[in-house]
């Protein structure tokens, strides 16, 4: 399953969260290469994406939601999530004035825009994030699993 939604949010909502994140960012945490914050929750946003991924799969709810930080030279290699009860993975990019960064599924490469939502199933597709050569990418990462 993959789902792409163009400008599904828009560049004010886009800034106000990597504005939250930058307010908050002694709180994220190193991983790999990457910084996520995690979030409980972001107003007008989970819920709504939430919404999109019960409509797919009625039994999933929302298992962890992040804003992440990928500075230059961060990537993340070829893998599928192998977490038994996974059902879909989602992205949303905050930004796209960084080169690099894009999302690559095994047949599908996901160009960096504001506000673009990208939603897949993240145990069953070869999935991996492109090196950032220039620039900061920051994202929305959410993780869907079957209740």
């Amino acid at each position: 399953m993959k789902l792409v939604k163009e400008k599904f949010l828009d560049e004010l909502k886009c800034r106000e969260i990597i504005d939250q994140y930058i307010w908050n960012y002694p709180h994220a945490i190193k991983h790999r290469d990457t910084y996520p914050l995690n979030m409980s929750s972001i107003t007008g946003v989970t819920d709504t994406i939430e919404s999109i991924a019960k409509s797919i799969d009625p039994s999933v709810k929302l298992d962890l939601c992040q804003v992440v930080k990928w500075p230059c030279n961060s990537k993340m290699d070829p893998h599928r999530d192998t977490n038994k009860d996974d059902a879909f993975a989602a992205i949303v990019y905050l930004n796209d004035n960084f080169v690099g960064g894009e999302t690559c599924l095994e047949d599908f490469v996901c160009k960096p825009e504001i506000g673009k939502l990208l939603m897949f199933s993240n145990s069953e597709l070869l999935h991996w994030v492109n090196q950032v050569t220039e620039g900061t990418r920051y994202t929305i990462a959410l993780w869907f699993i079957r209740d």
